[in-house]
């Protein structure tokens, strides 16, 4: 067998044993020991002894819990506050997505929504010019119908016709 492959199978019992002492699950114990072989920290002779210290190794260097998904921290010594939030992102929950001020991220949040709110004023907009362009009123406003509309100039005309006889008189 090649090298690798014998690697790859003292990795896989690593692990296998780490999630047995640990419960951390397989492939969470299987990327640990991965990563600590790419580090260097595995024993150079990986026989039951250096199995066995690997595991010990690893499960006494056990990560802290992962934060809950989709908590915000905050806090820091310096004068503004950064925010680290924690999100679903590529990868799972428990990956940091970025670390702000909180002043920040309050600008961003302005800044979007101001895109957000033009973006939805260009939209109203062309919708009312297309309405326009079809010979429709634009403004979202009822089409009066063209007799209708007749009869009130007819009535607006009599009204100033019969207003300019009372001033006369």
């Amino acid at each position: 067998m090649a090298p690798s492959s014998r690697n790859t199978t003292n990795h896989q019992r690593i692990a296998r044993e780490l999630n047995r002492s640990t419960g951390c699950g397989y492939q969470k114990a299987l990327q640990r020991v991965k990563a600590a072989a790419d580090a260097g920290q595995l024993p150079a002779k990986l026989d039951q002894a250096g199995r066995e210290e690997a595991v010990r190794m690893l499960a006494e260097n056990r990560p802290q819990p992962a934060p809950a998904p989709l908590g915000v921290v905050s806090g820091s010594s310096s004068g503004t506050p950064p925010v680290v939030v924690h999100g679903l992102v590529r990868g799972g929950a428990d990956k940091t997505v970025t670390t702000l001020p909180v002043g920040q991220v309050v600008e961003m949040y302005r800044a979007i929504e101001a895109h957000r709110n033009l973006r939805n004023k260009e939209r109203t907009v062309d919708a009312m010019r297309a309405q326009r362009d079809q010979g429709l009123l634009p403004f979202l406003l009822p089409a009066v119908p063209q007799d209708l509309a007749t009869q009130m100039e007819q009535l607006l005309e009599q009204t100033r016709r019969l207003s300019g006889r009372d001033e006369s008189q």
